[in-house]
């Protein structure tokens, strides 16, 4: 039975606005481990801010951080998490120096998490916090530490290169990350990016691109996926050539709805809303193309599972995903800070509509590589290898 100790800032939790719709990647993850290999047992700690009464009256998220750290632990799906409140400035500023602070504060309780789960390996969801703390235990109890490269800050301090440093283990999600990380190391790393449930598999018989062509996006309605670039392009080819429908929320969601209204797009622009991770995979084969060019982006699951579901898809160029698709091959990457490489793919892809079959067939069979049961064997042989190192 292999123990694991996740230690992580990024969850799903009701309790807090801010949080209730975090990426749920790190428990799909656990899900597919227990799944395929059964001998693992994981625990949580989670990070949060520390708050107390004065910040509480600043605002709904410094209040609701408060009321959590009042609490030892909260659960997510039955599952109890344990809460880690740390001391956070902005810009990292002597951040190590709190951090610190912070762990000599809570010592006590840590040692009590350590000794009950007793863990063959701490795994950081980050290179910040979540390694900083880490890298603390794995120096008090000799227990070895990895870090999945999620940086959150722009800048390498030397608390990062520290955390980095110190780990028996590096865990990539993307190619960009490994090419940051040579920066400050030249140990290997282990590139495991999100996987894909087996139900987005769904090669495409027969493809018939026909005018319009459909467009999908799904995710969330924020500014950085660069929705309203999309239907500018759209507006810019023309009318009546390409269809696009919207599933998620967020707090663009209004604004966008103006947008569409105004420029009298009601009839080829669609707002679904937000559904289920479940049904993403029954609408995604009735499009052609899956669109989001979103940037910043540190990975984006939902590009592998448009693939695994026939469809080419559109990016942005020097995110999560560039790396992973060519260019031409199993979609487009585009520069989105004017929208016009936008606009001269989907002219493209009207002049050529053939190109989407071929794509299609290339995505699909890209996507092979990604599916839960072979990242999983690619994590557990990661957990092993840094368990068996110290056994021996």
């Amino acid at each position: 039975m292999k123990r694991i100790l996740i230690i992580t800032s990024i969850l799903p939790i009701s309790n807090v606005k801010s949080k209730q719709n975090e990426n749920d990647i790190i428990l799909r993850t656990e899900n597919n481990l227990i799944q395929y290999k059964k001998d693992v047992l994981i625990e949580y700690i989670f990070i949060q801010p520390r708050s107390n009464f004065l910040l509480s009256l600043l605002n709904r998220k410094w209040k609701e951080y408060y009321q959590m750290q009042k609490k030892s632990e909260f659960e997510i799906n039955g599952k109890k998490i344990k809460i880690l409140s740390l001391i956070m400035l902005p810009k990292q500023f002597l951040g190590g120096f709190f951090f610190n602070l912070s762990f000599f504060s809570k010592k006590s309780k840590l040692k009590k998490i350590i000794l009950e789960l007793k863990p063959d390996v701490i795994h950081a969801q980050d290179v910040y916090s979540a390694a900083f703390i880490a890298r603390k235990l794995s120096k008090k109890f000799s227990i070895p530490y990895m870090v999945t490269l999620r940086y959150g800050y722009t800048k390498l301090t030397d608390l990062i290169k520290k955390n980095i440093l110190y780990a028996k283990t590096l865990v990539a999600i993307t190619p960009a990350q490994i090419k940051r990380t040579s920066l400050i190391t030249t140990k290997s790393v282990h590139l495991i990016p999100h996987g894909v449930e087996p139900q987005f598999y769904q090669r495409k018989n027969s493809l018939n691109i026909t005018s319009p062509i459909k467009l999908v996006f799904v995710g969330r309605i924020i500014k950085i996926k660069n929705i309203e670039i999309i239907i500018n392009s759209i507006l810019d080819i023309g009318r009546n050539l390409f269809l696009f429908d919207i599933y998620g929320d967020g707090d663009q969601f209004k604004n966008l709805e103006k947008l569409i209204i105004n420029k009298g797009l009601q009839n080829e622009i669609k707002l679904k809303g937000k559904i289920s991770h479940e049904k993403v995979s029954e609408i995604l084969p009735m499009y052609d193309l899956f669109v989001m060019p979103s940037f910043p982006e540190t990975f984006g699951r939902v590009y592998l599972e448009a693939m695994a579901s026939s469809l080419p898809v559109i990016a942005a160029k020097n995110t999560g995903i560039d790396g992973f698709i060519e260019d031409g091959r199993e979609g487009f990457l585009v520069d989105v800070s004017s929208g016009d490489e936008l606009t001269e793919r989907f002219k493209f892809i009207l002049d050529s509509p053939d190109i989407l079959v071929e794509m299609s067939n290339n995505a699909f069979n890209f996507a092979q590589k990604y599916s839960w049961k072979k990242i999983i064997d690619i994590l557990d042989d990661a957990y092993f290898n840094v368990i068996n190192e110290v056994n021996n």
